[in-house]
Parts: C-alpha cells; structure tokens; sequence
C-alpha cells in the first residue's frame, strides 16, 4: 500500500492508539507500563539480545581477505600458476605500483576471446595500465583447447574454467589484500560468456562487463542467484556475434547454437535484477553510441549500442578485419568506471534475541536496532525499534518499524498495555476491536514461516500497518509507522524486514 505518513507515531493502549510526538531519539519522559506488564524476575536473567555490526573495515567500504595480514605483493607482471582437474592452468597478474600493506585493493578478471590469450588482451585493453591508475589487481587468465575457448556450456569432458576462475580468487584472497566487495569480471565475445559464467558461479563476483559478448546457449544460460550489476558494449556492425542475434559465419562455429539478441539477454538480466521492464534511451556519446538504462534496478543494468562498431574492443587502437573500432568510448575506461561505481552491498547488520528466539539480518543500508524502545521511546521491555534507511534529518528517521513480543494469553506489549490473543487471528480480532478503522488486509504473509495476520486501516488514514502472529509460547505485534510525512511503500518495506527474519529456536 502507498502510504503518507501521518507525522506521529501510534501506539495501542487498551482502547485506542495514543499519537506521541518524537522531537528527538531519546525520549525525556516515557509513557507509563501497567504494572502487570513488568516481567517477572527470574533467577536466572534472560540473555541480553546482541546486535552484530559489519566488520571493522581498513577503509571506508572496503573488506579485506586474509592475505591483508601477509606483505603486499611486488609491483608488476607475474604469471599464476594452478593445477585444476589435473591439469595445469596459468594466467597473467598485474599488480600496481604503491601498494600499502593492509589496504584491500578490488580486483578485475578479464577474459580473452577465443583463439586468443591473456596477453594478447593485455596488449589490446590496457586494463594493466588503467590498474595502475586506479589502484587495482588484474589478472588475465589463459583458456586451454585447441581454439582457447571458455568452457561456458560446462561440458563435463572439458576443464572446469568456472573453478579455475573460483581457484584464481581463492588464491589471491589468501596471498595478497584483497577487498572482498570488489571482485569483477570482464570479457571480450567468449570471454563476456565466461565473465558471466564466473559470476554465476562465485558469489564474490559483484559486477561484470560485457564486451562483443556471446549471450544464450552459445555462451551460457546460467543467470546468478543474486542481483549482479552488468555492462554490455556491443557493436551495431558486429558481424561475428550479431547485435539482433543469429548465428556465427565462421565455418568453425558452424556447430553454435543462434547468439541471443543484446535488448533480449540484458532485458532478462534486468528482470532479475529488480529493473523496470523496459530500458530508458539516454543522449548519445559521441557520434555513434548509444546508452540505454533500466531504472529501479537492485543492481544496475546498461547496454551501450555501438552504432559503427564491429566484433571489437572500443577504444583499441589497431586495425581489425571484423568491423570497424569505436573511438567515442573506450570499454576498458567505461568497465572500470561502472565496477568501482558498484561494489558490493556492506555486510549485514544481524540483531538476534536468544531468549525470544528470534533472529534479524536487518537490510542493507538500514542503521543498527534501538533495543528496549518502541519507536523513540524507552518504555516497553522486550521491545525493538528497526529504523528504516536513513534520517530525514540529524537523527531522526521517517519510517521505522517496532517489534514487541509477549507471552501467549498476555500478548505482545505496548505502551498502553498488553495485547491479548492466543493466535494470529485472536491477535487480530482484539486490535480491531480495540482500534476503530483497523481491517484485514488481503496482504498475507508468513513471519519466519509462521502464518501472520496483517491490518490497515482506510488509505488517509492515520493508523500504521501492523502484523500480528504467534511462534512457540510467544505473541508478537509488529508496526511499520512514520514518524513524519513521507511517500513510502510498507508493504515493500515489511517483505525486505521479513526476507531477513528467522526464529532460532
């Protein structure tokens, strides 16, 4: 439901929800607890709830590896050696110059086409020197066969290249510094399916770029489990792997399947990731390039169409006999500009309550939990305040969202009292009689794959949405409110509060 906030804060009492004003994060008086809402004192005390923050960070946003511990590796050009299946693997490493000890650098696959090697495109990138500007590790990893080419299919009679990508970053984890949320991969025509490939297969990968790429059953179908931020240059002209799709002339690749579509693959990409359906035309660059753009992405999505381009590197310099070579833009600039745009989200902040068994991986970007406080105020036990992003100003957030738990009978309590029910539906059964204007909502949802029940009132109206269920001896209330006026989506924001709850026990 697209809901204005309301500007105050609501919460039940035995009759009605009580507006509290919250001019500041910590509350000078509090509102008063029945008495029969106090916990009985045990002999042994409950365990306090904990609150994990992300790691203790070397740099702003950076995670390093293990090998942040070891002395940073010598400048320049060194060859990395693998054993993968058996069989001997190599590929190029550039470190830059100045590199400090402990400081996590990002590091960049980049994948040559077939018929090629890593030298070849290091020579025909740049990405080394593009390294030393930017501070950053390269490695260029060598494919084996008779045509060089990437096992992307994954046929099983061939070298596993997706773990000689996974063997490659495992070893410079360990051997160098490397910043944990800065892995990305790069490819030219084969080598884009194997970027992609790599990506599928190692988490660590957080951004690819694609670049001439072979998409669809001639390079790879496998899509990763999670939002991956992805950059396609591809020419017009391209005579090799078609822009509109369709198959390869070489005699040699007479037995590929058709090439995807650009539009097509990125448009599925962009599906996955969150985007809106359709890609927004942006000004031209230079004579000849096009951008195109999905908006709302969780991780971004771009084309570049390439109007005069052929089956080639923009911005290379050199003749090639497959088209023409793009000097609008440069792929090696544009890659390296759209990976160290796109890191990795940070870690997540986890929130657990052993003696409620209850567990919170609290989204991204969202500050760490008030415990013991119903929004602002400090006045019900038990109770946990999610603020939501971040403030609208000084300390003081629009949206948050306040979980509360009690014994079942008693119920979840509140700053007004206890509310009381045995099961979901009794929860919420007592919250409309209590509140006028609360109704079921056709919303359904499960709390930690318990049934919940939710309720709002009529749109306009000043009344949050809330969540009622039941785990184990426990009831539990939850309420997505606004503290000021604010265009904000709750039932979006209850699904990405709920993707990250989890009862322990």
């Amino acid at each position: 439901m697209q809901v204005l906030g309301v500007g105050r804060a609501w919460f039940l009492g035995s009759a009605m929800l009580i507006a509290a004003c919250a001019p500041a994060p910590v509350a000078t008086t509090s509102p008063p607890v029945p008495a029969t809402a106090t916990p009985t004192p045990t002999s042994t005390p409950a365990p306090r709830p904990t609150v994990t923050p992300p790691p203790a960070l070397d740099q702003p946003g950076a995670v390093g590896s293990p090998g942040c511990d070891r002395p940073p590796p010598e400048p320049g050009d060194s060859t990395i050696e693998l054993a993968i299946d058996g069989e001997d693997r190599t590929a190029l490493l550039h470190v830059p110059p100045g590199v400090q000890p402990g400081v996590p650098l990002p590091l960049v696959l980049v994948f040559h086409e077939a018929y090629m090697d890593g030298q070849q495109m290091v020579d025909l990138t740049g990405f080394s020197g593009r390294a030393d500007a930017d501070g950053f590790l390269v490695a260029y990893p060598n494919a084996v066969g008779d045509r060089q080419a990437w096992n992307t299919p994954e046929a099983t009679d061939q070298a596993s290249d997706a773990a000689f990508a996974r063997a490659i970053v495992d070893g410079l984890e360990a051997e160098a510094c490397l910043d944990q949320r800065r892995v990305y991969a790069v490819g030219l025509s084969m080598g884009g399916a194997m970027a992609q490939l790599a990506a599928c297969r190692d988490e660590r990968i957080v951004a690819v770029s694609l670049v001439a790429a072979v998409h669809g059953d001639a390079g790879t179908r496998c899509v990763p489990d999670r939002p991956v931020a992805a950059v396609s240059i591809h020419g017009l002209l391209d005579p090799l792997v078609p822009w509109r799709g369709g198959l390869n002339p070489l005699p040699e690749f007479a037995d590929h399947p058709a090439y995807q579509d650009v539009l097509e693959w990125a448009a599925a990409w962009a599906v996955h990731n969150g985007c809106d359906p359709q890609p927004q035309e942006q000004d031209v660059v230079g004579d000849w390039v096009v951008p195109f753009e999905w908006d709302n992405c969780r991780a971004p999505v771009v084309v570049y169409r390439v109007g005069d381009g052929g089956h080639t590197w923009p911005g290379a310099s050199g003749a090639s006999v497959f088209g023409g070579t793009n000097q609008d833009v440069d792929a090696t600039e544009l890659s390296t500009a759209f990976f160290l745009e796109n890191p990795a989200p940070p870690p997540a902040i986890v929130f657990e309550d052993a003696a409620l068994g209850y567990r919170v991986r609290v989204p991204v970007g969202w500050p760490e939990p008030w415990v013991g406080r119903f929004g602002y105020h400090q006045v019900v036990a038990g109770s946990v305040t999610f603020p939501v992003g971040v403030p609208v100003m000084l300390d003081v957030w629009a949206t948050q969202i306040v979980l509360t738990s009690g014994p079942i009978g008693d119920g979840p309590l509140t700053p007004g009292g206890p509310l009381p029910g045995e099961t979901a539906d009794g929860l919420a059964r007592r919250l409309m009689q209590d509140v006028a204007g609360y109704e079921v909502s056709p919303v359904t949802v499960s709390v930690g794959g318990e049934p919940a029940v939710v309720l709002e009132g009529p749109v306009g109206e000043p009344l949050p949405m809330a969540v009622v269920f039941t785990h184990g001896d426990r009831a539990f209330l939850l309420y997505v409110y606004h503290e000021v006026p604010i265009a904000m989506d709750d039932r979006e924001t209850l699904d990405r509060f709920l993707a990250g709850f989890e009862f322990t026990e």
